[in-house]
């Protein structure tokens, strides 16, 4: 039977660098396939030299063999391009005759066993073997807990190195027990698999998917240099004009891409009103911190300055209503808490809590909040010391059942806003909060019409006038005139106070539509002084449980008169 080839790892000499050096022309060989570099013409090309991995002390080379036949070198420095490591991977190579036979991994893995600590490696974006490669063993190694970031050549560029490549650079630290592990093929291995710079398959995304898009935002934990190999890639995409904003998530080029695609109008919309309502500012801090890719444009600059401003005014303030509703909320999930039926029905109040209450501290002192992971270190950046406290009260309780600290955080939290509230609340529903029956609201707008012509019911005053229409209130006469509210106010005390003025009308036809929440279109025909026929057009509003007129028009029915 015959024995496996034996992998040795073997720290180099001052004796071994003329061989390194001669293996080094095979390294460069093989990087000018993915790098394009002509072969010169005496077919040498030209070595790099490593001597002073022989030279410093903090640096090492070490020679693989398999058996006793040479395999490659892997040279070791503590160069740092982000962050200060303890070691990085300088050089790596490995003979054409040993690859893809799971020698160079082998190899790796013993390496970090024997140094132990946090590492970086860096690889050129064209070198996509390599990219593959170092993912899935750093995957393994580090239990999938590791940075991944792109970096230009100009965000590289220092004095000591005027002309960097460009480097997607990996930051991480290996576990002391490392075990392979072998996956299904599944939608997560194939956002592990090899590929491109997150920046490259932007660019490439953006001109096969999206090539209309007047400004791109790469916002997000790879776009900041914090992302892992789950990591998904946050795009806002603004067009001209859409009918619709949209939400889309889908795997490309083996990044999952979370795309959020507006215009300027929709965006305004989910900035000033959703956003600054929910207190929550997602998407504008994805634009705001994002990084734009697309050149410089005016539709850039608009969608920034929406972004700003909204941050800049702040969210929506809970009136004393919402305070007093959300301190009755977490009292009750408190008392739920103190006095549980059993152990599982104490935990789910407890984690029910916990995020409510920190949104509470934010949102009644009309700060922006958010929402799952950001909450906390937002909390923790506004308040250190209770966010302290509030961590501890909570492994308190998970802990020792001790529940007395989570009681204290929250009077803590509760006490500018009143403190405890449960004796004595109440809330009242919004009067239109009920299932309203078409029928009963076309009767109830029947004996309201036609508009304007009872003053016996609603009165003839000019603030009885007024109290039957919204402040927006305009109308389109029979002739097509515009007329304003005032114009209808001014006619009407006329007609009011015109002791000779006769009212004689008939009606038939009506029908009712709800076209938005608490607004209704009633039409129907209108027959005046047995003469003058018209087809009647009026939205309705429900306000505070009072109907108002919004908007009225009269059109002529055909042959009914001028």
């Amino acid at each position: 039977m015959e024995s496996s080839p034996k992998l040795r790892f073997i720290q180099a000499s001052i004796n071994d660098y003329p061989t390194i050096q001669n293996m080094a022309r095979f390294y460069v060989y093989d990087r000018s396939g993915y790098m394009g570099w002509e072969c010169p013409d005496n077919g040498m090309f030209e070595c790099i030299d490593f001597k002073h991995y022989f030279e410093n002390s903090e640096e090492k080379a070490f020679l693989i063999k398999v058996d006793n036949e040479l395999a490659g070198f892997v040279l070791l420095d503590k160069t740092h391009l982000i962050e200060q490591v303890d070691w990085n991977i300088g050089e790596f190579f490995i003979l054409a005759k040993f690859q893809r036979k799971g020698i160079g991994s082998d190899v790796v893995r013993k390496i970090f066993q024997q140094f132990p600590g946090k590492w970086s490696i860096a690889v050129m974006p064209e070198n996509l073997k390599a990219l593959g490669f170092w993912r899935k063993i750093i995957q393994e190694v580090s239990g999938g807990k590791y940075t991944e970031i792109f970096k230009t050549e100009e965000e590289l560029k220092t004095s000591e190195n005027p002309e960097p490549d460009a480097m997607t650079i990996f930051i991480f630290t290996p576990m002391r027990k490392q075990t392979r592990v072998i996956r299904h093929t599944n939608e997560f291995d194939a956002m592990i698999a090899p590929r491109q710079p997150p920046l490259k398959s932007i660019q490439q995304l953006l001109h096969e998917r999206y090539s209309e898009a007047k400004t791109v935002f790469w916002a997000g934990s790879v776009a900041k240099g914090e992302g892992n190999c789950a990591s998904d890639l946050d795009l806002i995409i603004v067009y001209e004009h859409l009918p619709n904003a949209y939400r889309e998530a889908f795997i490309y080029d083996g990044w999952p891409i979370d795309a959020f695609v507006h215009d300027l109008d929709t965006l305004q919309y989910f900035c000033k009103k959703l956003e600054a309502s929910d207190g929550r500012p997602a998407l504008i801090q994805m634009i705001l911190d994002g990084h734009e890719i697309l050149a410089p444009s005016k539709i850039g600059e608009e969608v920034k300055k929406i972004a700003r401003i909204t941050l800049e005014t702040g969210p929506y303030g809970w009136s004393q209503a919402q305070i007093d509703k959300e301190r009755f909320l977490i009292t009750d999930i408190l008392d739920d808490i103190k006095f549980p039926k059993n152990r599982e029905e104490q935990i789910t109040s407890a984690v029910h809590l916990f995020e409510p209450l920190i949104q509470f501290y934010f949102r009644a002192q009309q700060k922006w909040a958010a929402s799952g992971k950001a909450l906390i270190r937002l909390f923790k950046a506004d308040n250190p010391d209770l966010a302290a406290e509030f961590n501890k009260s909570f492994e308190s309780l998970f802990q020792t059942d001790d529940i007395s600290g989570i009681e204290k955080v929250v009077q803590k939290i509760l006490a500018p806003h009143g403190g405890f509230l449960w004796n004595g609340f109440r809330s009242d529903a919004p009067s239109e909060w009920k299932v309203l029956d078409e029928e009963k609201i076309l009767q109830e707008l029947k004996l309201r019409e036609p508009i304007f012509h009872h003053p016996e019911k609603f009165g003839k005053t000019k603030e009885d006038i007024e109290n039957q229409m919204c402040d927006e209130f305009w109308e389109v006469g029979a002739s097509g005139n515009i007329y304003t509210r005032q114009d209808v106010i001014e006619t009407l005390l006329e007609r009011y106070n015109d002791q000779n003025y006769q009212d004689i009308w008939e009606t038939s036809d009506f029908k009712v539509t709800q076209i938005a929440p608490d607004n209704y279109l009633l039409t129907y025909n209108l027959i005046q002084n047995h003469s003058r026929h018209t087809r009647r057009s009026i939205i309705w509003r429900k306000v505070n449980g009072r109907w108002k007129i919004l908007y009225h028009q009269g059109t002529v029915i055909d042959g009914g008169g001028v």
